[in-house]
């Protein structure tokens, strides 16, 4: 059990109607999900209002909910009998107090926090890998990174977590920091600085800066993880007075980094190798199983936590060498049919499409090379140009390139007086159709865009082999 309902109204300061002494097992966001034992938040977001689901969640058998002042009377709601409701002004951050005060029943547990703009997802996988290897860790679920998500996470540590990591997401400034008040971080890294949010913040300094708020909470006894290839990550040292462990791999590099990697030999789909160097220690052979030079960065950024955590060499190495599998990030899928996909369409910034294109490009293949690609978000005044660098790249080197949704005009015409031949489609469900009606065996099909594409779903009308 969490707490009581009278002991949560006392957390987050509600008003309290209805019994003192339900107990709460678990808080939910969606309705769908309610069941007895659960509290229910009606989260209000841009898209939809929680209070239009409490209905619901009182049907499953939740008998305790947060609501907004008269959210339940505008839709003429009255609580079941024997159910309770917590008044707040906002359902969502009595959410995050909750698991504010769940974190701090804590305090021995060794807190990670990871952001930055690409890579953050795989690193916490990576980094998941090597710490478990001391004892039981939790991480957050797929991507679940922001005010709603860090909660989640929070509200799942036990006992036996000996650590745990948390990425943590942002839409602008400040959010970094409320975030941090929720996780305390002992360790906090920055993968990179890239393109995403230039459309909310304008520059890459400015995002650098708004990313920058993880190193301000960590204090003078708290670790810092910089990406010491990057010159926007390196930028933010002075931000932070405590321990500062650099990562990095390339020539420049090499005096900053204390985590290193060189000597990499990426082999296709199937991965790469690289050799991996800590604090001038002996070099350990890394076989990193996931495709791409830009996972070999996630993997020192992993390798960095590791070794702030008193992890050697050889532990890592052999943590990073394990078989690992990141669902829509660079994911290998076999057709029935013998074409091959590589999903990964969980998010799209020019440099990770560069990543993908780079991995296409490379791969042996008897077919066609296929690039699905969608649009990138959150670029603002940079956009067109983006697009037009992503069609005249992937011209470069594809045979077959489809473009979906509102970019693909801008994708196609970048591609023009390129090698590839362009197709222009006006939804998910028309790529769909197409892959299930084109692919053939020998192609090579690779699927990118932005997460408010879904472009994964296609993968529903087809055939994968297990």
């Amino acid at each position: 059990m969490i707490a009581t309902s009278g002991e949560l109204a006392k957390i987050v300061g509600a008003q309290l109607r209805g019994p003192l002494d339900l107990p709460v097992e678990r808080l939910v966001t969606d309705s769908r999900q309610a069941g007895p034992g659960d509290l229910f938040v009606p989260v209000v977001g841009l898209q939809h209002d929680g209070h239009d689901f409490v209905a619901g969640a009182w049907q499953r058998g939740a008998q305790v909910i947060f609501a907004a002042p008269g959210a339940l009377a505008a839709r003429g709601l009255e609580p079941p009998a024997g159910s309770a409701v917590l008044e707040v002004l906002d359902p969502r951050a009595a959410y995050g107090q909750v698991g504010a005060w769940w974190r701090a029943r804590f305090p021995a547990l060794v807190m990670v926090g990871i952001t930055g703009s690409l890579g953050k997802t795989s690193t916490k996988e990576l980094a998941a890998q090597i710490l478990s290897r001391r004892g039981p860790i939790i991480a957050n679920q797929d991507s679940f990174n922001n005010e709603v998500g860090v909660p989640a996470t929070l509200l799942r540590l036990g006992p036996e977590h000996w650590a745990a990591i948390q990425e943590m997401g942002m839409r602008g400034p400040g959010q970094i920091a409320e975030l941090c008040e929720l996780v305390r971080p002992a360790l906090g890294l920055i993968t990179n600085i890239g393109h995403s949010h230039l459309g909310v913040l304008g520059s890459r300094q400015a995002i650098a800066e708004a990313k920058g708020e993880l190193l301000d909470c960590l204090g003078r006894d708290g670790t810092a993880l910089l990406n010491a290839d990057d010159p926007h990550s390196r930028s933010l040292a002075p931000r932070h007075s405590g321990r500062i462990v650099w990562f990095g791999q390339s020539a420049e590099s090499v005096r900053l980094a204390e985590v290193r990697g060189s000597d990499v030999r990426l082999q296709g789909l199937s991965g790469s190798r690289f050799v991996l160097t800590i604090a001038g220690g002996p070099p350990v052979e890394v076989r990193l199983p996931l495709p791409g030079p830009h996972m070999v960065a996630n993997a020192l950024a992993a390798a960095a936590i590791g070794h702030a955590l008193g992890f050697t060499a050889t532990d890592i190495g052999d943590a990073l060498s394990q078989p690992a599998r990141l669902a829509m990030r660079g994911e290998v899928l076999t057709l029935a049919n013998g074409a091959r996909l590589i999903n990964d369409a969980y998010n799209a910034a020019p440099e990770s499409v560069a990543a993908a294109l780079g991995i296409l490009a490379a791969e042996p293949t008897t077919g066609r090379r296929i690039a699905v690609l969608g649009g990138m978000a959150e670029l603002g005044a940079t956009s067109t140009v983006e697009h037009l660098r992503l069609g005249a790249a992937a011209g470069q080197v594809v045979d077959l390139l489809v473009c979906v949704g509102p970019a693909a005009a801008e994708i196609a015409e970048g591609a023009a007086g390129g090698r590839a031949k362009v197709i222009a489609l006006p939804d998910v469900p028309a790529v769909a159709e197409w892959l299930a009606r084109e692919l053939r065996d020998g192609d090579l099909a690779l699927l990118k865009a932005s997460r408010v594409y879904e472009l994964e779903s296609v993968l529903t009308g087809l055939e994968v082999r297990a």
